[in-house]
Parts: C-alpha cells; structure tokens; sequence
C-alpha cells in the first residue's frame, strides 16, 4: 500500500515538473517508491531480520557520511533544519510548536486545534499500534504509522496540523467503528461519550466563531488599486495568465511588502511581491524597513528592482502590546545585523501599588527606521519632536527596571540634560509609539500614492493615518 500510495502521489505531481522546487518531490517520491520496493523485494530473501536493518542501515549512514563530506555547506544547511520539526521562529505563527503558548508548555493550544476529538485520535492510535504487533495487516498499518507520524509533526508545528486533521478523523472513525461493534449495552455509552468528546466542543467552537475576510477590506482597495493603477510589470496583463517560459523573465519592478503579504500582492494584485511566504528575500525586506536612513533603504529597493512599498497597521508597534508577539519585533528575526534591544525596551515599573508593570521605550532608531517614518509620519519631516525623556534604567543582565523617567518639552532640552545623568544609565527615550523622540528629515525619494478608507492613529503632525498605504519609491 505505502509503494502504491507514493506512485500515486507521483503520478499526481508528475505534470509540474517545471514549478520551482517541484523537482526535489518527484524525485523524492520516486526514489522512495524504489527504495521501498527493493526493500520488500530483499526482505522476502533475508535470513536474518537483523542482518537485513543492518545492511539497509549501512547505505544510509555511508550517504550522510559522503554528504557531509562532499558538500559540507549544503549539509550544515540541513541540520540546521532539522531543529525546525520541534517548532522554529523566524516570526512564523505557523512554524512554532503546537505545544507552546506565549513561550511556555501548554496542552491547550492541542485542544483549540482539534478539541475532545484529541483524546479519541490517541486513543485510536495505541489501539491500531496494539493490533498492529499481534496481527499485522500492511493498509491497516500504514493508518497506524501514518497518523502517529503526523501526530509527532503536528506537535512541532502548528502547520501540520492540515494533515494530521485527517488522520485524526480517519482514526476517530476507526475506534468510533470498533466501539459500535462493541456489546449492545456499551454502544449507548460509547455513542454519548464520543458525541461529548468530539462533536459538542467542536459546534460550540462553530457557533462561537465569527466569519473571518482575508484579505480584509484595507487590502482589497489596496491590492485593487495596485493592480489597476501600477504599469504590467511584464508589460501585458494578459501575461499573469500565460504559462511562463523557462527560464521565466524578469519583471520590470517589484513590490516590497512584509513576507506574509506576498501571495495578496501577486494573487489579487497581480504584482511580483519581493518576498513572499517562503521568506524568500525576507531578509533583505526586514533590512529596508528597519533601514535607518533613506539611503540604505534606497540601496536595498534598488538592488531588488523595487518601485513600490506597501505597509500597513500590523507592522509597527502602534500599541505596546504588540512588543511581545507583532510582527515589529519578528523582522529582527530575520536582520541579524540589528539589535531589537537598540529600537526598542520594555523594562518593568513599580506602579502605585509597589507592583512591577512593564513599560515599552521607543528609542532614537524606532522612530528613524523606513517602517516608522513611511506609516506614522508619512514620510514628512518631524520638526518638533514631543516624545522626548529620559529613562533611568538598572540592568542586572536578567531583570530590567526603570527606576525613574523624566519628560523633555524638546529633543534639545533633553539632549542637554542626557550627558549629566549618563553615568546613572539614563537613555534618549518615547513612551508613545506616534511620538517622535527626535528630529526626522523630509524623506525625499518615497511618494505617497494611496491609503485605504480605514483611519487607525493620529500622529504627532495631527495627520490621521491609515490603515494600509502605498509609496513609490523613485
């Protein structure tokens, strides 16, 4: 069945042998497909069970070992990934571990995905298992392995839970089944216990959920606008249906958004995105919007052939609770040439109470990056900050506390006070995400072309900002 299920697969796959990275899964699934057979073709020949893993083992170790050996880059590349299976970062929500809520182990993001129907999948699971050493038969097995390996990837990252959905509905139905076949007494209980486990906490989650629109309102008049007003970056529309010829051409320009936008801005748009949801790019993205002055963020859209920039409300941090888990601080996950530390603090305060709060500070270069300058201020200049303070600070390297914080009328007067209080740990600081705590230049070569409907912050100009917008970059 396993040989059967991956010559299907292959044959399914087979026609889009010139997608990008397609290749790497034809091959995989045909070199599993003739693995597997040589395998059962050997076995059926094998004396000895252990002679037959040890001689299977052998080529396995002997082609890591010429891996890494031959090709030592691409191998360090690989077990780098390897940590990956047991949930990652990289601000990727779908990449972390099913297990893990706001950094600490939990069992209940478990029970949001999948709810009491959890607890009959692993239940099913030890009972396919059981049967599987005292009477085993290869397509029931292969339910087994199948689901128990999903199982294991799911726990690692929160996007394979789309494949272990099916496994789990595959072996509810399994022990559902055998739980029917039971005696009459035991159906009853059996049907009440599995309408309670499975059903019940599934529909109260139904009726609980609101519809969702994805892309929502903003990003469909953006997306629309880029597309109806933006030049074909292939010159013709009729293009983004064509079949690409290989190698495929090169646009004319791009678009730079934050990764997750990439598919709008291609799918709806019908634009070339700068990156994408494969990350691709995602650095050189998160460098230009942390870019601390025009002239490197101009480096970086230059070199990728950019004419547009799109941001919106979810990147900056217009509220101090997305310090922790907004997608500000995620683009520092992928520029490892800047410090998180260097835009922005949170240390803690005692408040009233004696009880220690924490307090986000946005420092000098927060208000400097493109991100910043684009969304909150437009791109104009900021004459006249009135952000400015002073946080006095102590750091023991675990904990850090703001001791006291004083407020500045103007940049100048709280640059004039800073070097006296240097030697106390006092740094250039805003507590207020829309308020500049120093003077910004005019940027220059970015021209606002569109904004949505949706007004979210009123920015220290008194300009009311909007939810998404679009600059061209000239």
């Amino acid at each position: 069945p396993i040989l059967w299920a991956l010559l299907t697969a292959l044959a399914i796959v087979a026609p889009f042998y010139r997608t990008l990275w397609m290749n790497y899964s034809i091959a995989a699934l045909a070199g599993g497909a003739a693995l597997i057979a040589a395998i059962d073709a050997w076995s059926r020949r094998a004396k000895s069970q252990l002679v037959f893993f040890g001689v299977l083992l052998g080529p396995v170790a002997i082609a890591i070992a010429a891996a890494a050996a031959t090709h030592p880059e691409k191998f360090r590349i690989l077990t780098r990934l390897i940590p990956s299976f047991a949930g990652t970062s990289g601000g990727v929500a779908e990449l972390q571990s099913l297990l893990i809520r706001n950094g600490a182990l939990s069992l209940w993001p478990v029970w949001e995905q999948f709810g009491g129907a959890i607890v009959l999948t692993i239940a099913g699971i030890i009972v396919l298992g059981e049967i599987a050493l005292k009477d085993p038969d290869p397509r029931r097995d292969l339910i087994f392995f199948w689901s128990l390996t999903t199982l294991l990837l799911t726990l690692g990252q929160v996007r394979m839970t789309y494949y272990f959905a099916i496994a789990a509905a595959l072996v509810c139905g399994y022990l559902a089944d055998r739980l029917w076949r039971s005696p009459v007494y035991f159906r009853w209980a059996a049907g009440v216990a599995i309408a309670a486990l499975v059903f019940a906490p599934n529909i109260i989650q139904a009726a609980q959920t609101m519809p969702g629109e994805s892309p929502d309102t903003d990003w469909r008049e953006a997306l629309l606008w880029l597309r109806g007003h933006t030049p074909e970056p292939f010159g013709d529309a009729s293009y983004y249906y064509a079949r690409f010829p290989s190698p495929a051409p090169r646009a004319a320009y791009s678009v730079l958004a934050w990764w997750d936008y990439g598919y709008w801005i291609m799918g709806i748009g019908h634009r070339v995105p700068m990156t994408n949801p494969t990350q691709s790019n995602a650095g050189a993205a998160a460098a230009c919007l942390l870019a601390q002055n025009e002239s490197e963020a101009a480096a970086i859209l230059e070199q990728s052939a950019s004419r547009y920039v799109i941001v919106d409300a979810r990147l900056p941090m217009l509220n101090s609770s997305e310090a922790t888990g907004g997608k500000f601080p995620a683009l520092f996950q992928w520029d490892r040439e800047v410090s998180l530390d260097d835009y922005f603090l949170i240390a803690r305060q005692r408040d009233a109470n004696g009880v220690m709060m924490p307090r986000v500070l946005y420092r000098p270069a927060y208000f400097r990056s493109l991100l910043v300058r684009l969304f909150v201020f437009g791109g104009a200049a900021v004459e006249k900050p009135s952000g400015a303070a002073l946080a006095y600070l102590r750091d023991d390297g675990k904990n850090r506390e703001l001791v006291d914080l004083r407020e500045f009328p103007s940049e100048e007067l709280a640059m004039a006070a800073e070097p006296g209080c240097r030697m106390q740990g006092c740094i250039l600081v805003s507590t207020n995400s829309l308020k500049s705590c120093v003077r910004l230049e005019a940027l220059t070569r970015f021209r606002p072309v569109f904004a949505s409907s949706t007004e979210v912050v009123q920015n220290e100009n008194r300009l009311f900002r909007k939810e998404v917008q679009i600059y061209e970059f000239k």
